[in-house]
Parts: structure tokens; sequence; C-alpha cells
């Protein structure tokens, strides 16, 4: 077990961790002594998305939907405990969890509603 690191010394290399991250294309959303929140990715346009789907009489949403629930921006925490150990801790996008429950439900009442309509067909 390693000994406490002094208040600068543990600044020091949450800045380091920090910089790294942002070396490797990520930016900072929030900065702290111990803890950094930081982003990479880009968001998804669904804007441009609802309209491309329009012009396709709405094929385009199914690749909206799967970008917005793979893609867009990641969100995760860097951390230095009180000995100077660093961590990358994914964050959790409680949003994406939401919406794929949604789409996930719907799709499945869709399939029930086409198979009970042929059935009684």
């Amino acid at each position: 077990m390693s000994s406490p690191t002094g208040h600068e010394g543990r600044r020091q290399r949450q800045a380091d961790a920090v910089a790294r991250e942002v070396m490797q294309g990520a930016r900072v959303e929030s900065d702290a002594d111990y803890q950094a929140i930081l982003v990479s990715g880009n968001r998804v346009n669904h804007l441009l998305h609802f309209f491309v789907g329009i012009f396709t009489c709405g094929w385009w949403w199914i690749v909206w939907i799967f970008l917005a629930l793979t893609g867009g921006e990641k969100r995760y925490i860097v951390r230095t405990d009180e000995f100077g150990n660093t961590r990358v801790e994914k964050g959790t996008d409680l949003a994406k969890g939401i919406i794929a429950a949604v789409v996930g439900g719907a799709i499945l009442l869709f399939v029930f509603l086409t198979i009970v309509s042929a059935v009684t067909s």
C-alpha cells in the first residue's frame, strides 16, 4: 500500500492524466483538483438526420436511431485518489439507455401487432 501523496503531488498527477487524455483527443468539460469530466467524440446532428429521413420517406431514421444510441459524445471521469493513483472511469449515459428501451419496446410492439394482424386476417 502506498503512502498518501501531498496536495501538490496529487494535483500534478491529476493534471498529467488529464493532459494525456486531451492529447488523445478528449475535451475537458469540468475540472477540479482531483477529478475531471472529459468528453470525446462529436454530437449527432439530429436536425440533419431528421431532414434526410424526410427525403428518404423515413428509411434514414433507422440509421439515425443507431447513430443516436451508439455514436455521439462519450463522457468519462479521471480521478486521482489520496495515494496519487489515477483512474479513468466510464461515465454513465442514462438518456441513451432510456431511448434504447423505448425504441426496443416500439419495435417489439410493431412486430407483435404485425403478427396479430396477419393471424386474424
